[in-house]
């Protein structure tokens, strides 16, 4: 996890604001409020409930279990079609 945060803070100083984070993979240019520190991020607890959140939500908006999950990752179409094939 140090080592993660630390990586993190320094690719974020670099600039580099598309950074997908904690098992869950949220990004921190997309979610930018999803957590109140980096170190936040990496926390399982924390990242895994955020990441559950946002596809309960995708869910809710397309009553599909397949778009949703394409849709946590990107709602560009083609994009979130390779995530969403069966």
């Amino acid at each position: 996890k140090k080592e993660a945060v630390r990586f993190t803070k320094l690719k974020l100083a670099e600039g580099n604001e598309s950074i997908d984070v904690g098992c869950m993979q949220i990004n921190l240019k997309y979610h930018p409020n999803a957590f109140n520190s980096i170190e936040q991020a990496f926390t399982p607890i924390k990242n895994v409930g955020y990441g559950a959140k946002f596809l309960r939500e995708k869910y809710e908006d397309n009553r599909d279990w397949l778009k949703a999950i394409g849709h946590y990752h990107s709602q560009t179409k083609d994009k979130s079609l390779s995530y969403s094939s069966s």
